[in-house]
């Protein structure tokens, strides 16, 4: 499987259908739906679909793909991050979703630094954002504390969010 970014606790790999086990014990843990805004309860078979098609999409050549992210040690499945175009923004947003047993390790911070890196070096943008539920307290430190600056709060996919960006030029990694 390709290695996307590799860091000094991380590896982000292209995702397979052997996670699948993995992604759907993802997708359906309380802790980690609880502040996606409008996510519905997905059967095996639909993330069986949904993996199918983030495998598909490294076909494509745009670099804007969703990972596994892996512990460097033992190559244990600990979550899933990535960037994804949002049409109605214009705009790249990177995402980060782990197990609720790896977080409070520093790993979303270590994540969110190499996807800004990735984003800057390798896919040439200017921009890259991310969004929080307001109520969600830990995802909004962890995106202060990638260093990501905030830019207000707004609606998307009909849910109140926090908007935070990081701009190329700003050191954030």
């Amino acid at each position: 499987m390709n290695e996307a970014v590799v860091t000094s606790r991380l590896i982000f790999r292209e995702l397979s259908m052997k996670d699948i086990n993995e992604f759907y014990k993802l997708e359906k843990d309380p802790l980690v739906r609880k502040y996606i805004p409008n996510i519905r309860n997905s059967t095996y078979s639909e993330c069986k679909e949904s993996l199918k098609k983030h495998i598909d999409k490294y076909k494509d050549g745009t670099g804007i793909y969703t990972w596994a992210v892996v512990l460097r040690e033992n190559r244990k499945f600990i979550g899933i991050t990535g960037c994804r175009y949002l049409e109605e923004l214009d705009k790249v947003e990177m995402g980060i979703r782990l197990m609720p047993d790896y977080w409070g390790n520093g790993y979303a911070t270590e994540t969110g630094r190499a996807l800004i890196q990735y984003a800057f070096k390798r896919l040439r943008l200017n921009e890259i954002i991310a969004m929080a539920i307001p109520e969600n307290e830990k995802s909004m430190k962890s995106l202060q504390n990638i260093g990501l600056d905030f830019d207000g709060y707004g609606y998307f996919a009909g849910s109140r969010v926090a908007f935070f960006k990081a701009t190329k030029g700003y050191n954030y990694y």
